[in-house]
This record gives C-alpha cells, structure tokens and sequence, in this order.
C-alpha cells in the first residue's frame, strides 16, 4: 500500500490555501477485470494425507480466494499548533486506486490412487464437479466483484482530522499513513468478505444440489454432464436474482 503525501505545515498558510484550492475532486478508480481471477495449475494429493481445509465429508475441494490492493493519494493540512507542540490536521484524500485481483484452485487426489467410490462417483466426476465450482468462482467474479468494490470503497472518507501530539513533517506523515492504512484495510476486509459470501452462498447452492458431486440434480446416478448441468444452473438461479 503505497500513499503519496504532500504535507501543509503552519508556517506556510499561503501555499496551504492555495494548494486546498487547486485540488481535484476525489477520484476512485476500481480494476475488478474478470481477468483478474487467475486459474492456478491444479493441485493434487494423497488420499491419505488430504490438505487442509478440506472436509471429512469430502473426497476434493476447490479454493477461491479474493485479494485487494489498494493505494491513496492525499495530503496534510495543519489546522493549528506549532513545530513541536500538539496540533491537528486535516488529511484529505484525493484518490483511492483498487486493484481487485484472485486465484481458483481445484484440490483433487492422485487419479491412480482414487478407483470408484462405492457410490459411483468416479474420477471424472468428481473432477467434473471441482470444474463446477471453479465455473462458479468465474462467474460470480465477473459480475460481482466491480459492482461491489466500487460500492464498498466509494465509503472512503474524503477528509478526517489527525491529533499529533508533537507536530513535524515526519509525525503527520506516520499519522496519516498508519490512519489511512487502518481506513484501507478496513474496506478491503469488507469487499473481499461480501464477494467471498456470494461465491459461498452460489457454491453452497451448487453442492445442495448434488450433494457434493455425489449424485445429479435430479437424483440420479452423477455423471460428469450432470455435474456441468447443475453448476450452470446455480449460476443462471443467481444471475436471475438480478442483485448485482
């Protein structure tokens, strides 16, 4: 996270003026690019020793994981006080640039050592239903990971006072930057928590439908079509509910 700060010290009251008048409007830019979410190469394993996090009751899983990156421009206002005595300033912010970005990874064991499950559920469509899941964490990207950045970070405050309790270039320059990174950090947990619900929310749909790959949607044998056929139909039931 990388912030760029011009600081307006109390001795300077002229260029300060000038410079608050000069500013542009705050300006957010948001990459959520579907092309962002990368396919990592799969990972495979030993049935005996699966990796965490996966769940008993699971024979593969299938990670989605959503990151943020983020940088601001803004600068410092001393408001009052003197070098080296308490004063307060007022940081604003002129811009917010995120960069939205993820990974989908299929989890799944070794071929040779996996057989046919007493359930009928072999390899191919058990792999079938991982590629289910990543079709999911594709789509549900492409559509809600812009709509909800934006929203989210469009809550930047675009000024907030500072308290230092010695004033210099140095201290409000700490103050603003650790002040700005609890700001951004903040946000971003917040959008990578509201994407990550709807990739949960879409998946969970997904595996309630096939429970887990085990059979078809309609409660047949699981097949490697099926398992495509019930994925594709969670993401239409989202895209139908129109939320984003």
């Amino acid at each position: 996270m990388s912030k760029r700060a011009l600081l307006l010290l109390a001795g300077a009251l002229f260029f300060a003026t000038v410079q608050t008048a000069a500013s542009a409007e705050f300006k957010l830019q948001v990459n959520a690019d579907p092309r962002n979410l990368l396919r990592q190469p799969d990972r495979y394993f030993d049935r005996q020793r699966p990796p965490k996090p996966m769940k008993e009751n699971e024979a593969a899983f299938t990670e989605g994981v959503v990151r943020c990156r983020t940088e601001a421009d803004a600068h410092a206002n001393v408001k009052s006080g003197r070098k080296n005595q308490p004063c307060v300033a007022t940081i604003t912010v002129e811009a917010v640039t995120v960069l939205v970005t993820g990974d989908v990874t299929v989890n799944i064991p070794y071929r040779p050592e996996y057989g046919d499950r007493i359930d009928g559920q072999s390899w191919e469509v058990l792999k079938a239903h991982e590629e289910g899941h990543a079709q999911i964490y594709r789509e549900v990207f492409e559509r809600v990971a812009q709509p909800v950045a934006d929203a989210v970070f469009a809550k930047c405050p675009k000024a907030f006072n500072i308290s230092i309790p010695a004033c210099s270039d140095e201290a409000i320059r700490a103050q603003m930057d650790q002040q700005l990174d609890v700001l951004l950090d903040a946000l971003t947990a917040e959008a990578v928590s509201k994407i990550t619900a709807v990739f949960r929310e879409v998946n969970e749909a997904y595996d309630s439908a096939t429970d887990h790959g085990r059979r078809g949607p309609e409660g047949d044998k699981p097949s490697t079509d099926n398992q495509t056929a019930a994925a594709r139909e969670a993401i239409q039931n989202f895209k139908l509910q129109a939320r984003y």
